[in-house]
């Protein structure tokens, strides 16, 4: 995926983290700045760079919501770590202050927000200009899209899909899995017939006519291969963002982006977006397929609400949106040449 990008010269992978690999990395890349994202800690390869005085910066730094980072027995290595950074772009005050209280230096931090915002928006501006990789059939609809799916989203998706189509019988979901492996959409396919409901993979949908019983199309359309998931969001009326059953929720912003009101499990990781979404009345959180009943029947029962929902989800993002320049501009101030 990053070999298709414009901006890099290069691209390739991180050795495993032991001393001696980032050594002979570091040595070979002799970079001027080393920049990691998100979660991403490695302590060897930091060790290394600060010991050979190559200025280190986080963007996107994010502690707040329960990080397991911050837990007693990671703690101590973890403030070891972010001590030698030079400039980290924090995502929220909270994260901020989480940081300065670890012992970094308050010089070295500034809340620039996530990048994320920026690449999302940007991508959905991308899916505007491309034909959609599916359309439903003339006459199908409402069109539901779960996307980044585990086994515990679909336990919830699946029976509420089956449960809505007796109120709205056109409706078509679109599901996602977050790998999606044979094994996946094997898995995808047997639970919606266990749910009732007939299942064709996006492939056996593309072509008109294709993958239809007579005139009646599939309930669900299991999407197989990768790269398409923030163009159907596109069509989705209302949507899932699969991960919430696991502790970390997976990219709530690119449905919100296209402005389509989205739910999410209850085990979440409590991102920043996902808190900024629902005090929008962008996104609701459920724990059962009764409650994503509820949630997605009240935007498809009310077109009125789920545009007022859509459209918050959209604000919401927005405003959060010009983390990328922030964050370099702080890194410039800082002296990391980037």
């Amino acid at each position: 995926m990053v070999a298709s990008w414009k901006a890099p010269d290069a691209a390739d992978y991180l050795p495993f983290d032991w001393p001696a690999a980032m050594r002979a990395q570091v040595d070979s890349l002799d970079p001027d700045a080393i920049v990691l994202v998100a979660g991403e800690l490695w302590p060897n390869l930091i060790w290394t760079a600060a010991d050979r005085g190559i200025p280190l910066a986080q963007a996107c730094g994010r502690l707040a919501g329960g990080s397991a980072r911050m837990e007693r027995t990671a703690r101590a290595l973890t403030a070891r770590l972010y001590r030698e950074f030079r400039a980290i772009g924090a995502v929220t005050e909270e994260d901020a202050e989480l940081l300065i209280g670890m012992g970094v230096s308050r010089e070295a931090v500034a809340v620039t927000g996530d990048t994320r915002i920026d690449v999302s928006l940007s991508r959905v501006e991308e899916a505007a200009a491309l034909p959609p990789p599916w359309q439903p059939p003339p006459g199908a609809g409402p069109v539901v899209v779960a996307g980044s799916t585990w086994p515990a989203d679909e336990a919830v998706v699946l029976p509420a899909v089956a449960r809505l189509r007796n109120r709205h019988p056109g409706l078509v979901a679109v599901i996602v899995p977050h790998e999606p492996s044979e094994s996946a959409v094997e898995r995808i396919e047997r639970r919606a017939a266990e749910s009732g409901l007939r299942a064709a993979r996006i492939g056996a949908t593309a072509a008109p006519g294709a993958g239809f019983d007579g005139d009646r199309p599939p309930a669900v359309v299991v999407v197989d291969r990768m790269g398409l998931l923030y163009r159907l969001y596109r069509l989705a009326d209302v949507a899932y963002v699969g991960g919430g059953f696991g502790g970390s929720v997976h990219n709530t912003v690119e449905p919100a982006a296209h402005g389509v009101p989205v739910a999410v499990g209850p085990d979440h990781g409590d991102p920043a977006e996902v808190g900024a979404l629902e005090r929008a009345g962008g996104l609701v959180t459920v724990a059962t397929a009764s409650a994503l009943v509820q949630c997605w029947g009240a935007w498809l029962d009310d077109p009125a609400a789920r545009q007022r929902a859509g459209a918050a989800a959209r604000a919401a993002i927005e405003s959060a949106q010009g983390a990328t320049e922030r964050t370099l501009a702080f890194f410039r101030e800082r002296g990391l040449p980037v």
